[in-house]
């Protein structure tokens, strides 16, 4: 069965966005490079619609268009572009990113219905890149074998946490840590056995 994974930036005080669902607060830093490694066994991504928006503006064009982009960057839009990206959405939109699908959810039992469906299909592991609530719809409705945050050295005091009210309590078993030369923490935890 298909691993689902969470990988996104968050505040060493636990949000994962700000009250817009910004990332102002983000510390760009190449030193992370290498997480390719880790991330070639992704073939597919659950984004929320939300999150499509904001990523579809962007990376089908980033190497084109971004004369600044770095190393890790190209490399992030050559295998975002590639793999299969399903957008979670309540209501029906026309997407124009190669490879996007829509998934029409209504409630927690079609989420769990969609996210096990996929688990079981053929192919590799299936990131969660993007998208506050349906990172935290994940998290609560506890959908996620691994999670891998990377923690910045900012505190911004209120915004989007990923754990949200109603997260049930579990155990993490930590598998490894790798940080960059701006102090942000990338820590590769799943669940204990």
């Amino acid at each position: 069965m298909r691993n689902v994974i969470l990988y996104m930036m968050m505040t060493y005080d636990g949000y994962i966005a700000n009250e817009q669902n910004g990332l102002d607060w983000s510390v760009a830093d190449p030193s992370m490079e290498g997480d390719d490694v880790l991330t070639a066994a992704w073939d597919t991504a659950i984004i929320g619609y939300g999150g499509y928006k904001e990523l579809s503006a962007y990376w089908p064009t980033a190497k084109e268009d971004d004369p600044n982009i770095s190393a890790s960057d190209a490399l992030f839009a050559d295998k975002i572009n590639r793999m299969k990206k399903c957008v979670f959405s309540t209501s029906t939109h026309d997407l124009s990113w190669n490879n996007a699908e829509l998934v029409r959810i209504s409630d927690d039992a079609s989420i769990i219905d969609a996210v096990t469906t996929m688990q079981k299909q053929p192919g590799n592991d299936i990131v969660v890149y993007g998208g506050v609530r349906i990172a935290q719809t994940l998290a609560r409705l506890d959908l996620i074998d691994e999670y891998l945050p990377v923690i910045h050295p900012v505190v911004i005091g209120k915004g989007k946490p990923l754990f949200a009210h109603g997260t049930q309590y579990r155990t993490l078993e930590l598998i490894n840590v790798k940080y960059n030369t701006a102090g942000a923490v990338r820590m590769h935890y799943r669940r204990a056995k």
